[in-house]
């Protein structure tokens, strides 16, 4: 890009190159590449502890943390010891450290004069080090990648030049304010505490869509992945930090047998902690290409009742506040019992027969709780309504 770049040779330090330095290098590098600055912006890492060896291995833990973030660095990679590399001190135009250690072990090098260097944390506008999760597990690996990660997402915008937004949290806390620091920071320092303003010629009656910055995944529950945006406000031009689950679509399906009774399921749910009165459902497969096919498969498995009739009633967005997969809803008719429920897995369900025109009692009364299966059953009224 033509534009003049704050810096276009970013290094950054740890004490041995082996955990904490290099998962920055590596999420600041896709960071970059979604920004579309990965050509304009060489990032490296490196140790300046007195233990720092050229060579030695990146630890496991680190390796781990950031596949599971899709980052996958070789088994074989290694690391750098600034002390016998100092050319890379020298050509670096910022230099981000982990701790004000590490600041001060760089301040006996003259390859550093003059140069920028900040914590991760002070450069992201905020207070504190990061810790050496070295030895500690994989959680507090995995909490150092977190940290790590909304700190470089926070200084993004400084490090390609945009100006820097103030963050506004959903907690409403104030964006804590920059520490004293004994180097100058880059101009954009103080646009970052400015408030967010609505322009003079904002149309308060419209709706726009958020643009998003940057998207890292930053957590993965198996069923969900907790994803952190940053994402453009179009009527205040501040970016906030957007936390939302990333999840396959889902189905359910309402059985009825041909003497208008319905089949459901009673089973343990975790997040309630209670036994539910439910229709079947789950969730789909990466390989499933059809919602109907899953959702004869779960009423299959959960019911053990089966049919050829698969009626679909619509889809659904769950909570499009924090997600954007669908609920696929169909209609089985005429089902018959085929065999016992298959359990899969941990989890375990008893079918029972529910006649069909107790269902308003049992939803007014809450013994039928789950919203997704009252949607279920209200768009089976509205298709019988009006068929078309």
């Amino acid at each position: 890009m033509s534009e003049t770049l704050p810096y276009r040779d970013i290094l950054i330090v740890c004490h041995a190159n082996t955990s904490r330095s290099v998962i920055a290098e590596h999420l600041l590098r896709r960071l970059l590449a979604t920004a579309g600055r990965s050509d304009d912006i060489v990032v490296r890492s490196g140790g300046i502890a007195p233990y720092a060896r050229d060579g030695m291995l990146v630890s496991l833990d680190t390796r781990l943390v950031l596949a599971e973030v899709g980052v996958e660095i070789p088994s074989d990679s290694t690391a750098t010891d600034l002390k016998t590399k100092r050319h890379l001190l020298a050509g670096a135009d910022l230099i981000l450290v982990m701790t004000k250690e590490q600041r001060q072990m760089l301040d006996a090098y003259p390859e550093v004069r003059g140069k920028p260097i900040f914590t991760l944390r002070e450069f992201a506008g905020e207070s504190g080090d990061v810790d050496d999760p070295a030895g500690r597990g994989e959680d507090v690996f995995r909490a150092c990648r977190q940290e790590i990660a909304r700190s470089l997402e926070r200084a993004l915008p400084r490090l390609v030049g945009a100006a820097a937004p103030v963050v506004e949290e959903a907690s409403g806390a104030e964006t804590p304010a920059q520490p004293e620091q004994t180097r100058a920071a880059p101009a954009e320092a103080d646009e970052m505490r400015e408030a967010p303003v609505v322009p003079e010629d904002a149309d308060e009656t419209s709706v726009e869509p958020w643009q998003s910055l940057t998207t890292l995944s930053v957590y993965d529950c198996r069923l969900f992945s907790v994803v952190h945006r940053r994402s453009l406000s179009p009527r205040t031009r501040s970016v906030h930090d957007i936390f939302v689950l990333d999840a396959p679509d889902w189905v359910n399906i309402i059985p009825l047998t041909p003497d208008g009774q319905v089949v459901m399921i009673r089973q343990y749910r975790h997040g309630v902690e209670d036994i539910t009165l439910e229709v079947p459902g789950g969730m789909l497969d990466p390989t499933d290409t059809d919602p109907a096919v899953a959702a004869r498969r779960e009423m299959l498995e959960e019911t053990g009742y089966d049919s050829e009739i698969i009626e679909s009633l619509g889809s659904t967005h769950p909570n499009p506040a924090i997600q954007a997969n669908r609920c696929h809803t169909f209609v089985a008719r005429n089902v018959v019992c085929r065999s016992a429920p298959t359990h899969m897995g941990f989890e375990h369900t008893a079918p029972v027969l529910v006649p069909r025109a107790e269902i308003p009692a049992l939803i007014r009364s809450g013994v039928i709780s789950h919203a997704l299966v009252i949607v279920a059953f209200h768009r089976l009224l509205l298709a019988e309504r009006d068929p078309s």
